[in-house]
């Protein structure tokens, strides 16, 4: 079953804690050795930060099989700060602002 827009939207919001907190700010300080298909998703997960004009971006959790990410960037509209989450599965951005 997949998940709703406002699940992503939920999951997303509660990660904003976590990446704020996560010192891995690129796969070696977070795994040390990788596989190159950790590799391939982690230039995905530079290339979407790069093409959002986003920074900050930072491994949020792993394991062994899988990790997730984020960063912060400006709404293209309005400058809004939001937080992009990045998971295997999806990407969603949420604005910085509401929190929770």
């Amino acid at each position: 079953m997949s998940m709703t827009i406002k699940q992503r939207e939920n999951r997303a919001r509660a990660n904003i804690v976590s990446w704020r907190n996560s010192k891995y700010t690129d796969l070696r300080s977070a795994y040390g050795r990788y596989s190159k298909r950790k590799e391939e998703a982690w230039e995905y997960c530079q290339d979407l930060c790069r093409r959002k004009n986003g920074e900050g971006l930072k491994v949020i959790s792993r394991n062994s099989h899988i990790f997730t990410a984020g960063f912060v960037f400006p709404h293209p509209d309005t400058g809004e700060l939001m937080f992009m989450y990045i998971s295997p599965s999806y990407d969603q951005e949420v604005s910085l602002a509401i929190q929770g």
